[in-house]
């Protein structure tokens, strides 16, 4: 089983590497702001992943899951989630190992910060705001706007 990654909008949007050990995932550090359109280096996971899941929480603290669950993730599958501002992360599926990179429009580079706790890493992209759509960009399309209303976001993959 793939070592999880949640992307979520804690205020801006955040990408974490849950594992048993540090979480790095130093090459989002990497952003190159002359680069068209800006973006960060990738991050190669040596894992392959197969799942997502995707959780909204409401103004009234309830959690519901999309009206079109999500499909099976494939090798060839890219995850794009579109962040207010422009902010794009991608993570491209792979069979055995995937990439996560982050992205922008060229008026808005990308500013990705690392934050950690208890050794435990997050990444960051402050000039991010809360997630707006998410899609898979493959040979099948998959695509939704999060829900009007929305306090909070998570995509879960495994």
């Amino acid at each position: 089983m793939a070592s999880p990654v949640i992307i979520d909008d804690g205020g801006s949007t955040r990408i974490k590497l849950v594992n048993s050990g540090f979480g790095s995932m130093n090459s989002l550090l990497n952003v190159d702001d002359t680069a068209n359109p800006p973006h960060s280096d990738t991050e190669t996971l040596n894992e392959s992943y197969s799942s997502m899941t995707v959780l909204f929480v409401d103004a009234e603290g309830n959690s519901h899951q999309p009206a079109l669950s999500p499909p099976a993730l494939a090798s060839g599958d890219v995850l794009v989630i579109t962040s207010d501002n422009g902010q794009l992360v991608n993570f491209a599926v792979g069979g055995a190992s995937s990439g996560v990179s982050v992205s922008g429009p060229a008026n808005a580079a990308p500013l990705v910060e690392a934050k950690q706790h208890l050794r435990k890493r997050r990444y960051v992209v402050a000039n991010a705001g809360y997630i707006k759509k998410i899609e898979i960009n493959s040979g099948r399309k998959y695509s939704f706007s999060v829900p009007h209303g929305t306090l909070y976001t998570q995509v879960f993959l495994s």
